[in-house]
């Protein structure tokens, strides 16, 4: 084989350096981000690289499974109820679409619990998926089984928990979720004709594409003099629940059940105290405003509320206080004097929140 000539090594030198090179560059690209270099490197080598967008990948679809087979009193649909089980599975499919979702299939079964002929019910399975782009929201319940008083719905409670079931419905329908299905269900604590009692069951979800919110509860069990609300302040609480669930729904959000309760410390018949629970949420795609609370202990002077001076000036000072909330655009929900634990020191404690949207 004949020598190399002086230009072959020169040139062979160069390729080695310049391989090198290259690597060595590839090698610090890729400590940083590989992707990067590589990206980097097309739009250099390419013409017009930089033009070309990639598609945003596509989220996978998700069906989504609902299963009808006890209707609205919560009784199996048997062999005679082919025609009524076909009609209420229509009607969730219709729910269904007017809250956007496609149906991608129903089917109407036959489920055998023993053998024979007519020893069989029914189950209606619908599919159904969220258009392209959207999300299919999960299937949701709401379980109804005591009243305002916080007492269970007993066998004479029929008629009362199918009117306050409605109007939860009416009220999630309010926060713009649709409701699928809702069933009246007896729970028999033991054997008897009449030893049971009434749960209504809402089955509900949010639109496709939605941003549904959760159940958040408020609990007033102190009054503006921050004290418990004991056995003769039935009438007042009720007074106050209603006032502060006027206050929520100012700031943008929907009341969805209230309810009184006796909270005893130690056994006696009048030896306790009364608490309201105020049951809401936020309007679909409204923001979740967090419930704040402000201590004011301190005047401008930077000294505490001392004594019954102390006193005048801690209302004075909360009530300004107050009034600056609510020009900040912020809703009081309550605000009261409190005193310090064993001591003559006062303050001022304000409650509030932003509106939701």
């Amino acid at each position: 084989m004949a020598p190399y000539s002086r230009g072959q090594v020169l040139c062979e030198e160069y390729m080695k350096r310049t391989i090198i090179s290259f690597f060595c560059a590839l090698t610090m690209a890729a400590a940083v981000s590989p992707a990067r270099a590589a990206l980097d490197e097309l739009r250099s080598a390419v013409p017009g690289f930089a033009d070309v967008k990639a598609p945003a990948p596509k989220a996978p679809v998700r069906v989504s499974y609902y299963y009808l087979n006890r209707d609205q009193e919560n009784k199996l649909y048997d062999y005679y109820s082919e025609s009524r089980i076909q009609a209420d599975g229509k009607a969730i499919e219709a729910r269904l679409k007017t809250a956007g979702y496609v149906i991608a299939g129903a089917t109407l079964r036959k489920v055998n619990g023993t053998p024979g002929n007519y020893d069989y019910n029914y189950e209606y399975l619908i599919e159904y998926t969220a258009p392209e782009g959207s999300a299919t929201e999960d299937i949701r319940y709401y379980y109804l089984n005591r009243d305002q008083e916080n007492k269970v719905y007993d066998y004479y409670g029929e008629s009362r928990i199918k009117t306050d079931g409605k109007a939860v419905e009416a009220k999630l329908a309010a926060a713009g979720y649709i409701t699928v299905f809702s069933t009246l269900k007896k729970m028999n604590g033991t054997p008897g004709n009449y030893d049971y009692n009434y749960e209504y069951v809402i089955t509900y979800m949010a639109p496709a594409g939605s941003l549904p919110g959760k159940m958040q509860y408020y609990y007033l069990n102190r009054d503006q003099e921050n004290k418990l609300y004991d056995y003769y302040g039935e009438s007042r609480i009720k007074t106050d629940g209603k006032t502060l669930e006027a206050k929520l729904k100012a700031a943008g959000n929907v009341i969805v059940t209230s309810t009184l309760k006796k909270v005893n410390g130690t056994p006696g018949n009048y030896d306790y105290n009364y608490e309201y629970v105020i049951e809401y949420t936020v309007p679909l795609n409204g923001s979740l405003a967090e419930i704040l609370t402000f201590e004011l202990w301190k005047g401008r002077d930077g000294q505490p509320y001392w004594g019954w001076q102390g006193k005048s000036q801690a209302e004075s000072d909360g009530k300004a206080l107050e009034k600056n909330f609510q020009a900040a655009g912020y809703v009081i929900l309550e605000a009261k004097l409190v005193k310090a634990y064993n001591a003559d020191q006062w303050g001022y404690s304000i409650r509030y929140v932003r509106p939701t949207r």
